[in-house]
């Protein structure tokens, strides 16, 4: 099995992860007698290595204009709310990437907030973070507070297999813009709620504007 290494890994972890995935490709074993599953979703499972790391699974029942996340992940390294990514392979059906030990923003909305963020940081960040990913090539897509979590390293999304490339933003329909405009402005609601109080203005004013002629986020 080949991987794609994309930031450093220890040689011999990703000789026993290479191996746990064989067998379970053989169907001698299952990759879940060794690492916990952590979280299932519509395109693939995601598995605790340890600590610091889990694998994801792909389906690829999915094509891969539907799972497209190893290309994605791999060109917004370095952004906020970004996870690293360590590894994947090239068919896009496994991946090592960073772990995030905390809670979605849904599951924040239902419990104490355990973390004190900053809310005027995560507003900056949020805006680092539409302006890589158009900058990049990427529209982000499919940002719902199950998708993005928060720990206290700060917070994440966590799947990208739905965004999409914007090759011709020209062309972009109404309802792909709106829907855009939509999640991020419901992404930057949920920042506030989950930020620590004293930080928070009470009345939510959008600060995340695109210009989607160019794809560029506009200045406030």
């Amino acid at each position: 099995m080949k991987w794609k290494v994309v930031n450093p890994l220890n040689n011999e972890l990703l000789e026993s992860i290479t191996e746990v995935i064989r067998k379970a490709e053989l169907g001698l074993d299952s990759i879940d007698n060794y690492y916990d599953e952590l979280a299932q979703g519509t395109c693939g499972t995601v598995y605790a290595i340890n600590e610091e790391l889990v694998l994801k699974a792909n389906d690829l029942v999915y094509s891969l204009k539907d799972v497209n996340d190893h290309i994605v992940l791999e060109s917004l390294q370095g952004l906020p709310f970004v996870p690293t990514l360590y590894a994947y392979t090239p068919d896009g059906k496994y991946l090592i990437i960073q772990r995030i030990k905390g809670l979605t923003l849904w599951e924040l909305e239902l419990n104490n907030n355990p973390y004190q963020f900053n809310y005027e940081e995560l507003k900056q960040q949020l805006k680092k973070f539409v302006a890589g990913c158009l900058e990049r090539g990427w529209i982000p897509n499919d940002l719902h507070a199950g998708n993005v979590m928060a720990c206290p390293q700060g917070v994440y999304v966590v799947d990208y297999g739905y965004f999409r490339r914007c090759n011709n933003p020209a062309r972009m329909s109404s309802y792909r813009r709106m829907s855009m405009e939509c999640e991020l402005d419901n992404l930057e609601e949920m920042l506030e709620r989950v930020s620590k109080p004293s930080n928070c203005n009470s009345s939510h004013k959008k600060t995340v504007t695109v210009n989607f002629l160019t794809l560029s986020v506009l200045p406030q």
